[in-house]
């Protein structure tokens, strides 16, 4: 797995709050990983949803790739959806085959 391998680092931002409109809170951080354990995703809460303001993204669950050498924004969500095609392309390309 890529994350496993080190390969990519994912992170899980949480804004929402399991009712709508309503902002995360540390029981839905925890709630998120009872379902969705994993030792190397880290999970940032995000109450102020300054995360989701600052990609600008407009559907969820939503991706935003960053270059790790310089920081800076690859593509934001709803962007280029050729891009993303061409990355999942990549990546599943990039598993070991079962």
């Amino acid at each position: 797995d890529l994350v496993d391998d080190g390969d990519i680092l994912w992170v899980t931002i949480i804004a929402h709050g399991s009712s709508f409109g309503q902002p995360a809170t540390v029981a839905d951080l925890d709630s998120w990983y009872r379902q969705h354990p994993h030792a190397k995703i880290p999970l940032l809460l995000d109450v102020d949803r300054k995360a989701e303001a600052f990609f600008d993204a407009r559907g969820y669950p939503a991706m935003m790739w960053v270059d790790p050498e310089d920081m800076s924004i690859v593509s934001y969500p709803n962007s280029d959806t050729e891009f993303y095609v061409h990355l999942w392309e990549d990546l599943l390309a990039a598993l070991p085959a079962e």
